[in-house]
């Protein structure tokens, strides 16, 4: 009787090992999965955040240019008056 029950503990034990180590697998891969989303969507944001800074750069240029235009203006209108 004892025999029968050292291998049902075993076999028991033994199961429960098998399902941490499928179980431990199983996190491993939805580990790297995560990962590799993780990283796309750093990639993604970066590569936003990049055409944004474009943007950025264009309004500010355009905003010079105007400032400059309306600065050139101004002073014809003074000299004009002047």
């Amino acid at each position: 009787m004892i025999n029968a029950q050292l291998i049902t503990i075993l076999v028991v034990f033994l199961s429960v090992m098998v399902g941490i180590l499928v179980n431990n697998s199983r996190m491993s891969d939805m580990r790297a999965a995560v990962d590799a989303r993780i990283t796309d969507s750093n990639r993604h944001v970066d590569e936003s955040l990049a055409r944004f800074e474009k943007k950025l750069d264009r309004m500010e240029e355009n905003i010079m240019r105007l400032l400059a235009d309306h600065d050139a203006r101004l002073r014809q209108l003074e000299q004009a008056k002047g």
